[in-house]
């Protein structure tokens, strides 16, 4: 069995791709739902953030409120990098069950996590091998801005914080170019995947 991470920039069409790996048998691990389950109000990480982070970030029925929440940590690398430290644990050590969980039961061969901060995490380590889906910065913008996520200047706040795309396409075993149609994007999927069988 194999691991495979998919990281890339911020809207970079991870989650398409990783959809694509899906139809052709790999098991997914999402990182992103791993993250947003760590805000629940259950959780030991939902009180380290309320509490690093104060009660104006919850919403009425004492949620965190995601949107308010990055509003106060992409606009500040300090608070950002606090909120990593104390998120990243929690989805490291369950990514690492679930891979083990998948290794004990599941008889796909290919086990694929998507993580938008793979390297940023220390989770590349855990791969065998690593794909990068690229988007040029216009279409990451555009498609952040359809969505209604923010301003643009929040934004560009977003793709900053996380490692150049450059940076990641040269430490990557794959790049998946996302800037094309979706049959382009998936025939490079498809190219990738016999690799990864082989």
């Amino acid at each position: 069995m194999k691991v495979i991470g998919i990281t890339g920039s911020y809207k970079s069409g991870k989650s398409t791709v990783s959809r694509m790996f899906w139809e052709l048998g790999a098991r997914i691990i999402d990182a992103d739902k791993i993250g947003h389950d760590a805000l629940f109000p259950q959780r030991e990480t939902y009180k380290r953030i309320v509490t690093a982070f104060g009660r104006g970030i919850l919403d009425k029925s004492g949620r965190i409120d995601r949107k308010k929440l990055a509003a106060v940590v992409f606009s500040n690398a300090g608070r950002l990098n606090k909120l990593n430290k104390i998120i990243h644990p929690e989805v490291i050590k369950r990514i690492k069950n679930k891979i083990a969980e998948a290794k004990r039961k599941l008889p796909q061969p290919v086990i694929i996590v998507e993580a938008p901060l793979l390297y940023e995490a220390g989770i590349a380590r855990m791969m065998n091998k690593i794909i990068v889906v690229d988007l040029s910065y216009e279409r990451q913008t555009k498609r952040a801005l359809e969505s209604g996520i923010g301003s643009q200047g929040q934004i560009k706040e977003r793709i900053l914080s996380q490692m150049p795309l450059d940076e990641k396409k040269r430490l990557a075993d794959f790049i998946i170019n996302n800037n094309g149609s979706i049959e382009e994007t998936k025939r490079q999927v498809e190219t990738i995947w016999k690799k990864i069988k082989e």
